[in-house]
This record gives C-alpha cells, structure tokens and sequence, in this order.
C-alpha cells in the first residue's frame, strides 16, 4: 500500500467514505487483533535500487505506509504519556531537541562517571557494511 492508496480509500472530504473505520482498523493492529498474514503484510517493505554518481548502488527500504500510519498516530495521541513514562531515562520519545540535549550532557556525565566510556564510529556507509552484532560482541556491554 502506498500513500496514495489511502488517500483515495480515507478521504475526510468525500461524503461517501471509510474515514471513520481508519481509527478502529489502527487500533486492532496496536492491540494485535489482527490475522498473521496481515501482520506479515504490515512488516513488508518495498526495496528500491537506486545508482549513485560514482556508479555503485544504494538500497532504499520503504515500509509498508499503514504500518508508518498506525505509529505515528498513536505516538501523537499518547506522546506526552511516553515522555511521562519514559523520563529522564532516554531522549528519543517526546523529547524536543533530544539527540542535542544527550550530545551535550556526555561530558558533564563522564565527569561525575569515571567508569563510563563512549564509543563513537564514523564510518563510511556504516550502516551497509558493518555488522552491529560483530561490534557488540567485541565490545559488550554490561549491565
């Protein structure tokens, strides 16, 4: 399914419509009260092979746009409870300016935490090419 697809099917503005059933049909996908073919479905994602300038390739994934729908609407309608819940443990939930306020308080934590270290990789199309699972059993973590 893409954008477009529920465009047509959920228009608030065509009098003749399912845009009240949009709501319902999230909430069964949150709470699991779906088929598993359809969940499969939901977890699917669209592969595009895209050429670059230097002629290699780069793989785009696209997810499944319903899936992308029923997160983010209920991350807007329960996002100040996440940040209730969550706080002052992480910085990516419901937390304006996140990324920048944990940057800046690693070494104001270092300081008063000597037995912590940050470890921080830059490398070229990591994503691609390094192994997460190689990097962590070379460096586990503990606790």
């Amino acid at each position: 399914m893409v954008f477009e697809h529920l465009r047509d099917l959920f228009d608030p503005k065509d009098s003749i419509n399912n845009f009240s059933q949009l709501f319902p049909m999230c909430y069964y996908v949150v709470i699991g009260h779906i088929p598993r073919s359809i969940t499969k479905a939901l977890g699917a994602t669209r592969l595009l092979i895209l050429a670059k300038p230097s002629t290699s390739i780069q793989p785009i994934a696209i997810g499944e746009v319903f899936y992308w729908l029923v997160n983010r609407t209920f991350y807007f309608k329960f996002r100040d409870a996440f940040a209730t819940h969550l706080s002052p443990h992480q910085f990516g939930v419901a937390i304006k300016g996140g990324c920048e306020i944990m940057v800046h308080n690693i070494p104001i934590t270092l300081d008063i935490h000597f037995d912590l270290v940050v470890l921080q990789v830059d490398i070229t199309n990591a994503f691609n090419i390094i192994s997460h699972r190689v990097i962590f059993q070379k460096y586990p973590t503990h606790g």
